[in-house]
C-alpha cells in the first residue's frame, strides 16, 4: 500500500514560502530516496509488477511485511525461483512474460545489493560493539566513595575529586553500564544518592539542577519498569514540572538545560541548566522560565497525550524553523518570549530518539536491553518505590519543618 501510494502521488512537493522551502526539498529528497531504495532492494514491490503476482500461473502474493535484512537476500531468491517456475506458463511474447524477464533482471541486482548491505551493516554493528566493549570505566572510580569521578585530567594523571553521586542524573546510564560490564562493583550503583523531596504530595528523587534532561535522558535507552523507584520519580518529575509552569500563566511547559536569548559580543546565545527549583539540590537553581521543546519530547513516555498537545501548541506559536523546533523560547523578560533561533545537535538527536521510541514501540530501549550484559543487570532497575509509610514520614517531616 505504501509503495502504491508513493508512485500514485509522485508529483514533487512544492512550497510557496521560503520558510518551508527546505521542508519541501527534504520531502522530495526522501521520496526520491525511497523510490530508489525500492528499485534497488525490493523491485518486486514496484506497482508495475503487480500483474505478475495477480496472475494464475504465478499464484502467489508478496508478503505484507518485508523480511528482516538478514533474510532478505534469501527472500529475493525465493521470488526469483517462483518466477522461473511460473515463466514457462506465460505465453511467448505476452506482457507477463516480458514483466517476468524484467523483474528477474532486477532481482539479480537486488540480491547483490541486499547481500552487500547486510555485510556493511553487520560490519558497522561489530565495530560499534567493539567500541562499546573497549570503553573502560574502572579508572574513573573514586575508591573511597565507590562512585565515578566527573572526569580525569590527562596531563596530571589525576581524577577530579567531584563525583556523579545522584541517581536522578544523566550519569546513571554510565554508572549502569560500568556495573553491567564489570568495570566497577555493583555497590557503586547503590551509592548513588536517593534523597527525595516531596512537592504537593508527589515524592521525587532530587537531581542537581531539576532539569528534564537529568531525569529523562537515560530513559531513551534504559527501560523504566512500572511502580519502581525510578519510574515513580520520572512520573513525579514531569508532573511537578508541568504544574510548576502554571504560575507563569498560559505558557507551554518543558524546562531543561538549554540556550537562552542573551547573546555575547559575537552574537552567540548563552547556555544554562534551567530547572525546577523544588527538585534541585543546587542552591540558586532557576527556571527562567526558558522553555526548551526537546524537554517535551523527553517527556513523551510519561505524558504522551499532554506532550503531543504541548508540541502542537509550540508549533502554533511559530517555535519552528527550517530545521525543526528552535532551541528554546525565553520568557525571562515577560509574557512574550524571545525565540532562541538555533539548533543544537544533541537536543535534536534526543528529540528524534524519543519520537522514534514513541512510533516504534521503544525500539532503542529494546535494542539496548537485548545486549546480554544489559539484560543480566536489569534487576538493578527494578528497585522498589518508596513505601506508603516512608511517604507518610516525608510528609510529616515536611510539615514539621
Amino acid at each position: 500500500a505504501l509503495t502504491r501510494s508513493l508512485f500514485d502521488h509522485a508529483e514533487p512537493v512544492v512550497s510557496e514560502s521560503p520558510d518551508t522551502a527546505w521542508i519541501a526539498a527534504e520531502c522530495n529528497r526522501q521520496i526520491t530516496a525511497l523510490t530508489n531504495y525500492i528499485e534497488n532492494y525490493a523491485p518486486w514491490r514496484l506497482p508495475e509488477f503487480e500483474p505478475l503476482f495477480e496472475s494464475a500461473p504465478l499464484g502467489t502474493e508478496i508478503d505484507s511485511n518485508s523480511p528482516p535484512l538478514e533474510f532478505a537476500a534469501a527472500y529475493a531468491q525465493t521470488i526469483q525461483a517462483k518466477l522461473d517456475e511460473a515463466s514457462c506458463n506465460f505465453a511467448s511474447g505476452s506482457s507477463l512474460k516480458s514483466l517476468s524477464a524484467k523483474l528477474k533482471e532486477l532481482i539479480v541486482v537486488a540480491d547483490q545489493n541486499l547481500r552487500a548491505l547486510h555485510a556493511d551493516i553487520t560490519s558497522v554493528a561489530l565495530q560499534a560493539e567493539s567500541h562499546a566493549e573497549a570503553m573502560e570505566y574502572g579508572f574513573l572510580l573514586v575508591k573511597e566513595r565507590q562512585l565515578l569521578s566527573i572526569g580525569y585530567d590527562g596531563p596530571t594523571a589525576k581524577l577530579h575529586s567531584a563525583c556523579y553521586d545522584l541517581l536522578a542524573s544523566e550519569a546513571r546510564i554510565a554508572s549502569f553500564l560500568a556495573v553491567a560490564k564489570g568495570d566497577i562493583p555493583q555497590q557503586s550503583w547503590f551509592r548513588l544518592d536517593r534523597s527525595h523531596v516531596l512537592v504537593k504530595g508527589r515524592a521525587c528523587l532530587l537531581s542537581w539542577t531539576g532539569t528534564m534532561f537529568e531525569y529523562m535522558m537515560p530513559a531513551l535507552w534504559m527501560k523504566t519498569f512500572p511502580n519502581t523507584l525510578i519510574y515513580r520519580s520520572l512520573e513525579a518529575a514531569v508532573a511537578i514540572q508541568r504544574d510548576h509552569l502554571k504560575k507563569f500563566g498560559n505558557i507551554p511547559w518543558g524546562i531543561s538545560e538549554s540556550g537562552f536569548a542573551t547573546t555575547d559580543a559575537l552574537g552567540r546565545y548563552g547556555y544554562q541548566a534551567w530547572g525546577i527549583p523544588s527538585l534541585a539540590l543546587k542552591y540558586g537553581a532557576e527556571d527562567g522560565p526558558v522553555i526548551a521543546p526537546y524537554a517535551t519530547f523527553l517527556a513523551l513516555p510519561i505524558l504522551r497525550s499532554e506532550a503531543i498537545s504541548n508540541l502542537k501548541r509550540m508549533t502554533a506559536l511559530d517555535w519552528t524553523g527550517p530545521y525543526g523546533f528552535y532551541e528554546a523560547a525565553d520568557y525571562t523578560k515577560g509574557s512574550s518570549p524571545e525565540i532562541v533561533k538555533s539548533w543544537m545537535a544533541h537536543h535534536q538527536g534526543m528529540s528524534l530518539l524519543a519520537l522514534t521510541n514513541l512510533l516504534s514501540d521503544n525500539i532503542f530501549q529494546r535494542w539496548f536491553h537485548a545486549n546480554p550484559r544489559v539484560k543480566a543487570s536489569e534487576l538493578l532497575l527494578h528497585e522498589k518505590a518508596l513505601s506508603k509509610d516512608t511517604l507518610k514520614a516525608l510528609e510529616e517531616r515536611k510539615l514539621d519543618s
